[in-house]
C-alpha cells in the first residue's frame, strides 16, 4: 500500500466517526413510546410494528447482506441511509396504525442493509492498514463520539415534541441525508471484482449460514447476542419512558436526564477495552446478563431513585457490551463473510423477536408492566444458565 492510499483509508477512519455521530442525532428515540401513545396506539400495537419490523429483518438480513459483500458495505450503508430518512418522515405524518405498519417494512429493508456493514466497513479499513488489533479501542472511540450525538438528540427531541409530537420524526430523516452525504466521500477498503449474479449471491449466503452454524464459538455468540439483547429491544421500545413517566419523570425532564445515560453510556464504551482486560471474557459475559437480570426486575420497583439507577446501569452496559462481543465475532470470520456473518447473527435474533414483541406487548395489555418485567427478568436468568452451563460443557471438551 502506498502512503497516498494509506492516507485515504486513514481519513476512511474519522469520517465514519462523523458518521457515526450524525447516525447517533436520533431526535425520536426517547419520545418515540410517547409519540405512539399521543396517537391512540396501545402496546399491542406497537408490538405488531416491532413484529413485522423484526420478520423483515429476519427475511431480508442475510440476503442483503451477502449483496453488501458484493457491492460493498458502503453502498449498502447509503442505501439503507437513505430509506431510514424516507421512513421517519413518514412516521412524522402517520394517524393510523396500518400506516405505521407499513413503515416497519420499510425500516426493516433499511436495517437489513445496514446490519453488518457498518462493522465490516471500519474493521476491514483497519484490517487494510493493519490496525485490527487497535479495533476495540477505535471503535469505543467513536462509540463514545456518537453518544456526544445522542445526548444532542435526546435534548432536542423532548423539546421539538413539546412544540409538536410530529417535528422530531421529520428532523430525523434530514439527519439521514446528511450521514448519506458523508459515506458518499469514503472509499471501499477492498475491491470488489466480482459481477453480482443471483447464484453467486446465493451461493455466498447459504455458505456464510453454514460456517456460522458449523462454527461452534461463533454459535455460541450468535446466541448470546440474541439472549443480551432481549433487554435494550423490549425496554427501549416498550417499558422506558412509560416508567419514568409513572414514577413522575416528565418529558420536561428527559433532555438532562437521557444526557446524563449518554453520559454514563459514552464512559461504558471509553473504557471498554479496559473492562475486559480487568475482567476477562467469562466473567465479563456473564455479569453483563445477571445485570440486566437485575435491571428488568428493579425497573418494576416503581420508586423514582431505584428506577433512575437501574436505568443508568443499564446505558452503562449498552456503552461496552457491543464494542466487545463484536470483537470476539470477528476475530472468528474471515474478510469476505464477515457482513453477512454478522447479518446471520442478527437474523436469528430477529427471528426469536418476532415471538418475544408479540407476547411481551399483549402481557402488558393484559396484566401490567410491573408483572411482565419481573416474569422476564426470571426468563433471563434461567437462559443465562442454560448459556453458561453449555460453554462450560465447550471448554472441557476444548472447542472454547
Amino acid at each position: 500500500m502506498d502512503v497516498k492510499e494509506k492516507e485515504v483509508m486513514n481519513r476512511n477512519i474519522w469520517k465514519f466517526g462523523l458518521y457515526n455521530f450524525i447516525d447517533h442525532i436520533r431526535i425520536t428515540w426517547m419520545i418515540r413510546t410517547l409519540f405512539l401513545l399521543w396517537l391512540g396506539f396501545n402496546f399491542t400495537t406497537m408490538s405488531i410494528h416491532e413484529s413485522i419490523l423484526a420478520l423483515v429483518i429476519f427475511l431480508f438480513e442475510v440476503p442483503l447482506g451477502a449483496l453488501a459483500d458484493f457491492i460493498g458495505k458502503r453502498k449498502a450503508i447509503i442505501i439503507s441511509t437513505g430509506l431510514h430518512g424516507i421512513g421517519f418522515m413518514l412516521m412524522g405524518i402517520m394517524n393510523a396504525p396500518m400506516q405505521y405498519y407499513f413503515i416497519a417494512i420499510i425500516m426493516g429493508l433499511a436495517f437489513s442493509f445496514f446490519s453488518g456493514s457498518d462493522v465490516a466497513l471500519l474493521y476491514d479499513t483497519l484490517k487494510r492498514v493493519k490496525r485490527e488489533k487497535e479495533y476495540k479501542k477505535i471503535r469505543g472511540r467513536i462509540n463514545a463520539i456518537g453518544n456526544v450525538g445522542s445526548v444532542i438528540g435526546v435534548f432536542v427531541g423532548p423539546a421539538l415534541y413539546l412544540v409538536n409530537p410530529r417535528f422530531g420524526f421529520l428532523f430525523t430523516g434530514i439527519t439521514y441525508l446528511l450521514g448519506a452525504i458523508i459515506l458518499l466521500t469514503m472509499k471501499e477498503p477492498y475491491p470488489y471484482p466480482h459481477k453480482f449474479t443471483l447464484k453467486r449471491h446465493w451461493q455466498q449466503t447459504i455458505e456464510s449460514l453454514k460456517f456460522s452454524f458449523k462454527h461452534i464459538q461463533v454459535r455460541w455468540i450468535i446466541f448470546y447476542f440474541f439472549v443480551g439483547h432481549i433487554i435494550y429491544e423490549l425496554v427501549f421500545a416498550f417499558f422506558q419512558q412509560p416508567i419514568l413517566t409513572d414514577v413522575g419523570v416528565t418529558v420536561e425532564f428527559f433532555g438532562i436526564l437521557f444526557a446524563a445515560m449518554m453520559g454514563i453510556r459514552a464512559i461504558g464504551a471509553y473504557f471498554a477495552d479496559h473492562i475486559e482486560k480487568l475482567l476477562k471474557e467469562n466473567l465479563t459475559l456473564l455479569l453483563i446478563l445477571l445485570s440486566q437480570a437485575a435491571i428488568f426486575w428493579f425497573l418494576a420497583s416503581g420508586n423514582l431513585f431505584v428506577v433512575v439507577s437501574f436505568i443508568g446501569l443499564l446505558y452503562f452496559i449498552y456503552g461496552f457490551e457491543d464494542v466487545i462481543l463484536e470483537d470476539y465475532i470477528n476475530a472468528h470470520i474471515s474478510s469476505d463473510k464477515r457482513a453477512t456473518v454478522l447479518s446471520v447473527q442478527s437474523m436469528f435474533h430477529n427471528a426469536m423477536m418476532v415471538i418475544i414483541f408479540m407476547v411481551v406487548g399483549r402481557a402488558i395489555d393484559l396484566f401490567s408492566m410491573g408483572t411482565t418485567l419481573r416474569y422476564i427478568s426470571m426468563a433471563l436468568l434461567l437462559l443465562t444458565l442454560v448459556l453458561f452451563v453449555f460453554k462450560k460443557g465447550l471448554a472441557v471438551n476444548g472447542k472454547a
